[in-house]
């Protein structure tokens, strides 16, 4: 009985440790960059994806600083935003990458 009461109160400190932001509701993105959209979209697992091209921003190829400063209007190392790379391919001119972004 006493483990359990311990294990108990480990949870809820730990729930009250854990500041609330962090808590919050996650804003989830598909992305995919690369140099033909209709090339994105026909290897994409989302229909709902956010596509950027080649040289976007003056970036030849992916560049997770301006898609979390696009997306989550943060930069990716304030731990406000992760990106997760789910695959990618050569092609075209720079490639293509699909990405999954979470904004915090």
């Amino acid at each position: 009985m006493r483990i359990r009461h311990t294990v108990i109160g480990f949870w809820i400190g730990l729930g009250m440790a854990i500041p609330s932001g962090a808590r919050a509701q996650v804003e989830q993105y598909n992305v995919c960059w690369g140099q033909d959209e209709k090339q994105c979209r026909d290897q994409s697992v989302t229909p709902d994806q956010t596509f950027f091209a080649c040289e976007t921003a003056g970036h030849q190829g992916y560049s997770s600083e301006y898609v979390c400063q696009s997306l989550c209007k943060k930069p990716n190392q304030t731990g406000s935003c992760e990106t997760f790379i789910r695959y990618g391919r050569g092609g075209g001119q720079c490639g293509y990458i699909w990405t999954h972004v979470h904004c915090y």
